[in-house]
């Protein structure tokens, strides 16, 4: 499969069109997959590593990366440092590998994989919250992931929540120290990687390509 002819020339973030620049290498050899140049609206990934061709998943995954460093600069205010884009673009190119988010249509996916367990997704579900309702919710011993049928509920704010619910239960699951819990901006950034998705059929893609 020539994953290269599959690669979008173009991705969306927020109001900016980013073009995807496949180059053999870099001029400055230096030893890195890609770059985001956010001034120029440009992401360049490397298709060849020491004349052998970078793996169709890798690619994706590099892609993937240096996406979360646009959604960053765009969302949030290129606030979250180097460590912290490893972190979310890791775990959600795993989450996107095994699992179909359904964004750009109404339906949910019967299961999600989260961190190598499975959990049951229960749509239409009544929260019985005598204040403020959630609109969607985890329950790590039950391993289900509650969405509100509530029909004020708009099925396009839920998937966002759906993501951020997630990213969440990332965030909460001792992979991010204090300090970083404190330079991540959640909700611009689930905000962000929701209209990404929403906008094209990346998720589609990898997992075509890396499952």
């Amino acid at each position: 499969m020539n994953i290269k002819s599959k690669i979008p020339k173009k991705i969306r973030v927020g109001g900016i069109d980013y073009t995807i620049t496949l180059k053999n290498k870099f001029l400055d050899d230096d030893e890195h997959w890609g770059v985001c140049k956010n001034d120029l609206a440009e992401i360049v990934l490397i298709t060849d590593n020491d004349g052998e061709k970078i793996a169709g998943c890798t690619l994706l995954s590099n892609l993937f990366y240096e996406l979360c460093h646009a959604i960053d600069r765009v969302y949030c205010g290129q606030t979250m440092s180097e460590a912290n884009i490893e972190k979310i673009s890791t775990f959600w190119f795993q989450m996107l590998s095994d699992n179909y988010f359904f964004i750009e249509n109404r339906t949910f996916p019967d299961k999600i994989r989260i961190i190598g367990m499975n959990y049951d997704v229960i749509t239409n579900y009544k929260f019985d919250c005598v204040n403020s309702k959630p609109d969607i919710g985890i329950r790590i011993g039950t391993l289900e992931i509650r969405c509100s049928g509530d029909e004020d509920v708009n099925k396009e704010v839920l998937k966002r929540d759906l993501i951020m619910c997630i990213t969440k239960q990332l965030v909460g699951n001792g992979l991010f120290s204090d300090e970083e819990k404190e330079e991540f901006r959640m909700e611009s950034f689930c905000s962000g990687l929701y209209q990404v998705l929403k906008d094209t059929k990346l998720n589609n893609l990898i997992k075509e390509i890396c499952e």
